[in-house]
C-alpha cells in the first residue's frame, strides 16, 4: 500500500499504461504526458528528470 493511502489520502493513478480512479480521491498522480490541462490546479509537482527544457518553455507549459 502506498504511503500516502496508509496515511488515509486518497489519490488517483494515471499513466499512459495504468489508470486508477479511486470513490473520494481528491489528489491525482499522473505522468506529464497523462495531466489534464484543462483543468486549473492549486499545486502540481514534476518530477520528470528527464523534461529538461528551456525555462521559456516550462513557463509555457505552465500558462496552458
Amino acid at each position: 500500500m502506498p504511503f500516502v493511502a496508509m496515511q488515509g489520502i486518497h489519490c488517483n493513478l494515471h499513466t499512459g499504461q495504468e489508470r486508477q480512479v479511486l470513490a473520494g480521491a481528491r489528489h491525482v498522480s499522473c505522468t506529464i504526458e497523462m495531466i489534464n490541462t484543462a483543468k486549473q490546479w492549486d499545486c502540481a509537482v514534476i518530477d520528470e528528470i528527464q523534461v529538461r527544457l528551456p525555462v521559456q518553455n516550462v513557463i509555457m507549459a505552465y500558462m496552458l
